[in-house]
């Protein structure tokens, strides 16, 4: 009786180390995933303004190399989303953050050099993803 007891309990410690090991969608903490969202953003710009760029790039395609930086996938993404969806009031925080952060940013660019933020922000993000 006590042996198929331990055999019980082993197997059902392998069977819960399984389930807690699988490799599902995660959910991106809050402050990573403001600044994924900044990239993304950025992307976008930057898309906008390479007119010719636009056409041809895939989004979901364009944007893997940024969740890879932070080390996610899309899957983990769409999954994030999900998840802050489900409160709107936290995710509209998260998204107004990502907005008073690039604004910042912004106009720290413009009192630094003087020049337009935008190209200021789009050469810094070709520079980003050229050395990827």
């Amino acid at each position: 009786m006590k042996i198929s007891a331990k055999i019980l309990l082993a197997v059902a410690s392998a069977a819960l180390c399984v389930a807690a090991c699988s490799h599902g969608p995660k959910v991106i903490p809050r402050s990573k995933m403001e600044k994924i969202y900044t990239d993304l953003f950025l992307a976008d710009q930057w898309l906008n303004f390479n007119s010719a760029n636009r056409v041809a790039a895939d989004t979901t395609l364009y944007y893997e190399p940024i969740f890879r930086k932070y080390g996610y996938t899309t899957e983990d993404f769409n999954a994030s989303v999900e998840y802050y969806m489900r409160d709107p009031l936290r995710f509209s925080r998260m998204l107004k953050n990502v907005a008073l952060k690039m604004d910042a940013e912004s106009q720290k660019l413009r009192g630094s050099t003087g020049k337009d933020s935008e190209t200021e922000l789009t050469t810094e993000y070709e520079e980003v993803t050229d050395a990827e």
